[in-house]
Parts: C-alpha cells; structure tokens; sequence
C-alpha cells in the first residue's frame, strides 16, 4: 500500500506540474486598436460615425425628410415596419439585406426635425444606426461660364465640331484637386494683355513694389511704374494687347472660372503678367530675352511662349538656362509648320534645356493638328490646339472672345496644367519642383495612336491623371483577427489609395517599446489596399503608417529629386490579444478542448491524467496477486 499511495502522490505532483492551477486564461477582447493614443474597442462604433458626420453635415447635404435605417439582424420585416409604424414613418424603400441585418429608406412626418428623428431611432434597441440620406454628385466639377460647352480642350462631350467625347485634357475632374493659387505668378511674353478684359478681373499681376503714376521707379527694378507689367515693344510701362494673341493665351491660362461669364480658364487662381514683346511688326530676341528677365527677376514660376522660329539663338538660351537656375519653368510652342523639329529645329522650343516643355497641337478628335510641328525626340507632349474658344481685347468691336488654333493655344493649356501641380496642396507640402512637375506632364499623357513616332512621350496631357499622380492614402484602419485553433494572430490594415500613378504602396511598422522608428516591412502594387501582418506577438502594441512612392528616371530630374513619397496616412495603433501557451505556464493546460459539455480544465486533466491512471491499476492488480506473507521484495 506504501508503493500506491507513493504512486498516487507523484501522480498528484504530476498533474499540477502539467495543469497549473488550472485558472482559465483571461477573455481574449480580438484586439483593441488605438487610435491617436486613446484605446477603443475593435469593432467600429457605428453610431458614433454616424452622429459625427451628421454634426458636420450642412442641410444642403441631404435630401430632407428621409432617414437610412439598419436594423439588427434578428429582426423580420413585420417587425421593423411595427417599428416605422410607431414612429409615425413610412417605408419608401427597402434597400437591401447586407451580412448583418436589413437596411430601409424611410420618410419621416412632415415637420419632424430630421436629427430629433435620427437620435429617436438610434435609441431603439433593434436599430443599429439611423442615418440622413446624403446626395452624392459626379467627381467633377463644371464651372458655370456661359461658354465652358465649347471649350473641348477642357472637357470634350463631342458636341463640338463633331469631336471625339473624353479627347480632352480632364480639367473638370482635376479641379477636384487642384485650382491654381493667387500666389503662383504666370508671365506670358507675347503681345501684352488686355489687363482690363471683364473676363480678366482679379487676374491680373500687379507690381506691389510700384507706386502707380508718381514717375519713380520704386522698387528699383529698372522699370518706372511697371504696374501692371512692361512693353518692351514702345518701351513703357502700358502692355495692353492690341493684337489680341497675348489675351487669348492668357485666357486659357486664367480667365475667370465659375463667374457665369465667358469662358473658363484652367487655373481659378493665379495672377498672370502680361509682357510685351511683339508689335505689328513681330519682335526681337533682345525684348524676349528682357522680358524673361523681368518675368524671373518679378516673381514668375511659369513662362509661357506662344512664340518662335527657326533662328537660334545662344543668348535666348542663355537667359532660358538662368531661368533654370532660378526655378523658372519655360512652356514653349513647338510650331504650326507641320515640320520634323528634330530635323529643322524651333527655337526657343529645341533648345533642349531641362525647364522647357516643348508643345504640339492636338484636334477635338486627339489627333495631331495638320499644322502642328512635331519631333520624336524635340517636342515633348500635346495639347489641344484647334478651334481653341478664348478671350481677345474688346478694342470698341462689342466682340471679346474667339476661336483661334495653333501651338500657341496648345501652349497655355500645359502651363494651367503645370500651374496646378505645382499648387496642388498634398505637392506643395512634397516641395514639388519644376523638374518633377515637368515629369509628372509628361509622365501622365494619354498615349495616342496618332502621337506615336511623332511626339516624344507618345501622348497628349491629362490634367487629371497629373495633379492626382500621387495622391497620399487615406483613412487607415486597423484589426486583429485570431488567435484560434485554426487562424493564427494577425494584424489587418485596410485604406484608401487616391494616387493614380503611384509606383507601389509602403507599409512601416514600428513596435512599442523595441523600435525607436519605423520600419519599412512590405511593398505592395498600387492597386493593393489592404495588407495582413503575420509577423506579431501576442500582447503588444504595433504602430503602423502607409505611403505611395513613385521613382522618375528622367534624365533632367536631379537625382535627388528621382524618389517622390507621398505624405504618410494617419497613423494606426494595434494592441494585440494574449496568445494561449502551447503548455504549463500557469494558464492551464493548453490541450484543445473536445466538445463537451464538461468543463475545459476537467477535460484537460483527464487526458492528462488517463496513461497514468492505467499504470496504477495494472500495478493494483499486480500486487493483489500476492502469495499470503510476501512481504517484501528487494530489487537491486
């Protein structure tokens, strides 16, 4: 009996060793996300996404009187009209069963306060959120001036001169995104500018440093009351157009948009300096070369030069390559002589310096202009440039707008369409350069059939697909799923992408408590906007952020410039849940329960227990076999 219950002991011992106390582990919560530092349960709040957004919403947001219910999914349809019935609302539509429950339009009584409403109705258990039913419009936006319909250029529907709808440069969509900025000056050298155009108002450079009418040159520039800009044709301060070619670039460039006048220009906000250069009798390098001087030395970003010929000239490049140094971008037309330019070169266009842009015409079908110069290595890109609708100087005609073709009213439409990438917010915050932005250009083409072989990228413009290159993602959510018996513990991350043109997305990760920074961990395709990371521990905090890159490898991109990452998402923090053991540890045994009705930690001790139990009984037997007075045995 000695040896059985000695048996019994270790047996005893045993099982503790294995099972611990035997105290089940803590209750797993499937991981609690934090957010700005504040933890938060895993699942969504939906009740408070609604109530936020409804705090912000305008009424003008919503259609009134209408409410989206969602019910729990529980309930049949007799019991949520009892519930519309008892609010006095009525069922106008049922929209549907999603995986948790159904979801109805209902109009409320007339004269009920919609928010009292939606507050009512979230206050019923059965409800899970109520919500206004909020108006959606088409991602563009169209400007209500009187003649925007005829600027195919802009947004082609085909109804112009039996046009090709979508062969134009998508500014309605980019707008969106971008509209230019009353600080980004844009100097267009050409015959000056009717600076007092009704279509021009507002749009107008004015020389801050210059006390108007008193004779001195204030701000010691060279120039005596340049106001308004200069005319280096007559040599004084007055560059009003009297051609009409220097207003009908520049309002493609900045006419008034959404003024319910006129025309639309691509850039809602800039200031455009009109320098003129170009008389009745053409002009010279000379005044060009003065007038790009002072466009750089006053302030411009862009230049735009509707202008050219076949002569070159080392000075004109020059003064193109200081404007380079000085940041300036230089968008140049590349001819209407329906010429090779890499055979018989246009300057300033061919000069081939990293801040000019050399521009070919398009018609309203994308196909190259009849007219239009082009050179597979010397013109850069196209744009539309036939029957171009834009303002021209009143001059006591009654008449102030018109349609004119060439490159040079393709011209304008690249320099609104740099005006905005280099004001597109997100870019400006990136420190976009002109190098990226002319990158970004010609990067973002629409390949043309009719382009190939003729225009160096292949492709005429598309503001949109530009200004939205590289949009950062957004909205960054995190989750835990596992862990189980059959999913392991893993951290989901879900977001939004907005770049049309990204390279690949990056996910970093930085652990709380080991990592002093991030870490880069994956990279996705662009097309990519979730991501599972398997690489965690249970009961930990992880951090995580995400961004777009893109590389350029165009050779007048400096080097250091080739590597453009967006700004990153909001950042995410995770706390993962406790990971059962595999044994011991002082939280059980870690065997998988049987399903059973009987208690985890008795299973677990039986199975345990069972070899053991086995032993004992055939050693029982064993010694219940005895002849009578054996007594002892020794082993030795």
């Amino acid at each position: 009996m000695v040896i059985i219950r000695l048996i019994v002991a270790v047996l005893i011992v045993l099982t503790m060793v294995a099972c611990g106390s035997q105290q089940p582990p803590a209750p797993s919560t499937g991981g609690v996300p934090k957010v700005g530092g504040t933890t938060v349960p895993a699942t969504i709040d939906k009740q408070a996404l609604v109530t936020e957004t409804v705090q912000r919403a305008s009424p003008t947001d919503y259609v009134p009187g209408e409410l989206i219910v969602k019910f729990r999914a529980d309930l049949k349809s007799s019991q949520t009209s009892a519930i519309h019935n008892a609010k006095g609302a009525s069922l106008l539509k049922r929209l549907g069963v999603v995986d948790s429950g159904s979801i109805d339009l209902v109009r409320l009584p007339e004269g009920t306060d919609l928010k009292d409403a939606m507050r009512l109705y979230m206050a019923d258990p059965s409800v899970e959120y109520a919500e206004p039913n909020y108006r959606r419009y088409l991602r563009s936006t169209i400007p209500n001036d009187t003649y925007f319909v005829r600027q195919w250029g802009l947004y082609n529907t085909g109804s112009m001169m039996n046009g090709t709808p979508g062969a134009d440069i998508k500014a309605p969509l980019a707008w969106d995104f971008s509209r230019g900025s009353n600080s980004l000056v844009v100097a267009v050298i050409d015959t000056g500018v009717d600076y007092n155009h009704e279509d021009l108002y507002g749009k107008i450079w004015i020389n801050n440093g210059e006390i108007c009418t008193d004779g001195i040159d204030n701000d010691n520039n060279g120039y005596v009351d340049d106001c308004y800009g200069w005319n280096f044709v007559d040599r004084n301060n007055d560059p009003m157009d009297t051609d009409g070619h220097g207003t009908h670039v520049s309002g493609v460039i900045g006419a008034v948009t959404n003024n319910g006048l006129k025309i639309a220009g691509l850039l809602w906000d800039v200031k455009i300096m009109g320098l003129k250069f170009i008389g009745p009798n053409g002009g010279t390098t000379a005044d060009a070369i003065s007038a790009l001087n002072y466009a750089v030395r006053m302030g411009a970003k862009i230049v735009n030069a509707s202008y050219g010929s076949s002569t070159y000239s080392q000075a004109e490049r020059d003064s193109i390559a200081a404007a380079n140094q000085r940041g300036v971008l230089f968008i140049a037309a590349a001819g209407n002589d329906a010429e090779n330019n890499d055979i018989a070169p246009s300057y300033p266009c061919s000069y081939g310096l990293p801040n000019i842009i050399s521009v070919a015409a398009t018609d309203q079908n994308d196909r190259i202009a009849s007219f239009s110069s082009f050179g597979p290595s010397k013109v850069d890109v196209a744009a539309p440039g036939v029957y171009i609708l834009s303002l021209i100087p009143n001059n006591g005609s009654g008449m102030n707008q018109d349609f004119w073709p060439g490159t040079s009213m393709a011209t304008p439409h690249v320099v609104g369409t740099a005006g905005l990438i280099l004001t597109n917010p997100e870019y400006v915050d990136l420190g976009f350069s002109i190098y990226q932005t002319r990158a970004f250009i010609e990067e973002y083409v629409d390949k043309l059939p009719s382009l190939e072989g003729k225009i160096r990228t292949g492709g005429r413009i598309n503001a949109y697909k530009a200004v939205t290159a590289m949009l950062k993602p957004v909205n960054l959510t995190a989750s835990t799923t596992g862990p189980t018996s059959v999913e392991p513990l893993r951290v989901n991350l879900k977001w939004q992408n907005r770049a049309t043109g990204a390279e690949n997305i990056r996910i970093e990760r930085m652990q709380e408590g080991v990592d002093t920074h991030f870490v880069e961990i994956a990279q996705l395709s662009p097309d990519k906007d979730t991501y599972t990371d398997s690489a965690v521990s249970g009961e930990k905090t992880y951090h995580y952020r995400v961004r777009a890159f893109k590389g350029l490898s165009q050779s007048y991109v400096p080097t250091e410039e080739r590597f453009i990452y967006t700004p990153y998402t909001n950042t995410v923090s995770v706390t993962t849940p406790v990971v059962p053991q595999s044994f011991g540890g002082g939280r059980g045994c870690s065997i998988t329960p049987l399903p059973s009705q009987l208690d985890n930690g008795t299973i677990d001790v039986i199975i345990v227990m069972l070899p053991l139990m086995v032993v004992v009984f055939l050693i029982g037997r064993r010694l219940g076999s005895r002849p009578t007075g054996w007594s002892k045995v020794e082993y030795f």
